[in-house]
């Protein structure tokens, strides 16, 4: 209960809003059927898709950041009005080893998997605290962040074709027209809120990104945008990042030539 008024409190101040819904037994996978999934690595444009996802269906959001069996709705950025008789939409980073024990289990259940895909070398060296050949280091011995990428990109890959969304970050940026349409149809909505969405663009993303910036207490992220993509890799050398390129593709062939050729150093 402290724990719950604690988040509640924070939410207050950051611009959040959250309320409760139905608990997912995740102590019982099998039962889990015919229910909603959202993974992406930090930095992917998890919140951008959320508060777009969101304007769009009205959804409700779970945050399964750290906890699932947490009564708590994910962030309403734009404080809409919620539609929480409608299927609940889980949102997973995967970085828990019960989150990756989940997944696993959840693959050939009628469950729908959205996943964002950013360029993994702009994610991970947005995450890097430490040296560039510590970071090298890392990602040869797949530690860390580069192996949290990786599991989660698996899991997707894995998953059946008939009940998963990919979205690049990058599309969503560019073509938000599109990717809208994309998510109606792969989540069976209708477009009531689509010409509303498209005439007041700018007004909604820009609202994402302000209560994404209140959400930081020191209020000193960097965020990227369409006109400086790639951003975070710039602050290693581009020889690094080819190192990295070399090593996806021998360890992980499939996914590099089937979701990560695109993002290939030149």
């Amino acid at each position: 209960m402290l724990k719950k008024k604690i988040v509640a409190i924070f939410c207050i101040f950051s611009g959040c809003l959250y309320s409760e819904i139905t608990r997912l037994d995740v102590e019982a996978p099998e039962k889990i059927i015919g229910k909603e999934f959202f993974l992406t690595y930090p930095r992917s444009g998890t919140n951008l898709t959320i508060g777009i996802l969101q304007y769009l269906t009205r959804k409700p959001l779970r945050d399964t950041k750290n906890n699932l069996k947490l009564n708590l709705n994910a962030y309403n950025r734009l404080k809409l009005e919620i539609e929480n008789e409608k299927n609940t939409l889980y949102r997973l980073h995967a970085s828990l080893d019960w989150q990756k024990e989940l997944l696993t289990k959840l693959q050939t259940k009628k469950n729908k998997l959205l996943f964002v895909l950013r360029n993994p070398k702009e994610c991970i060296v947005r995450h890097c605290s430490y040296s560039e050949q510590q970071f090298l280091k890392s990602v040869i011995e797949n530690q860390g962040g580069f192996a949290q990428y990786l599991f989660n990109l698996k899991i997707f890959d894995e998953w059946n074709d008939r009940t998963k969304l990919l979205l690049y970050y990058e599309d969503i940026l560019a073509t938000p027209e599109v990717v809208a349409i994309k998510l109606l149809e792969f989540f069976d909505e209708s477009d009531d809120y689509l010409e509303s969405y498209i005439s007041n663009l700018d007004e909604i993303l820009a609202g994402i990104l302000t209560s994404y910036q209140k959400q930081s207490v020191v209020n000193k992220l960097k965020y990227s945008n369409k006109s400086i993509v790639p951003f975070h890799s710039k602050n290693f050398s581009r020889e690094s990042m080819r190192i990295v390129d070399e090593h996806i593709i021998s360890a992980y062939p499939n996914l590099w030539n089937k979701y990560l050729k695109r993002y290939q150093t030149e």
